[in-house]
C-alpha cells in the first residue's frame, strides 16, 4: 500500500470590522484577528485572492470600514525547503543539571 497524502483542509473566517478598527489596512486588522496567521502570510493570501472585502478583492493596503464583512480562506501552509547542516557550537556554559 503506498501512503496517502494528507487531506487539504481549508478554513474560511468570517471578520466583521467594528467602528474601533476603522481605517485599518486590511492585513494589519486581518493579522489582529486571526493571530495565528503572520501578517507576511496574510498579505500572500491577499494577493492570492482569498481575501474579500464584502466579495471585494482588494489589496492589503486597503483600509477598512465598519460593518463591512472579510473572508479569509486558509488553505495548510506551502512547505519549505529548509535543510538543517552541522555547524561547530561552542560551549560557553554547562551547568550541573
Amino acid at each position: 500500500m503506498t501512503a496517502q497524502p494528507p487531506p487539504i483542509v481549508e478554513q474560511l473566517h468570517r471578520l466583521r470590522v467594528n467602528a474601533a478598527a476603522a481605517s485599518t489596512r486590511l492585513d494589519v486588522f486581518a493579522a489582529s484577528r486571526l493571530p495565528q496567521l503572520s501578517r507576511t502570510r496574510l498579505q500572500r493570501l491577499i494577493e492570492a485572492g482569498l481575501v474579500n472585502v464584502d466579495g471585494r478583492l482588494v489589496r492589503a493596503s486597503y483600509q477598512v470600514k465598519p460593518g463591512e464583512t472579510i473572508e479569509v480562506l486558509v488553505g495548510p501552509a506551502e512547505p519549505t525547503d529548509l535543510v538543517a547542516e552541522p555547524i561547530p557550537l561552542k560551549v560557553v556554559f554547562e551547568d550541573d543539571h
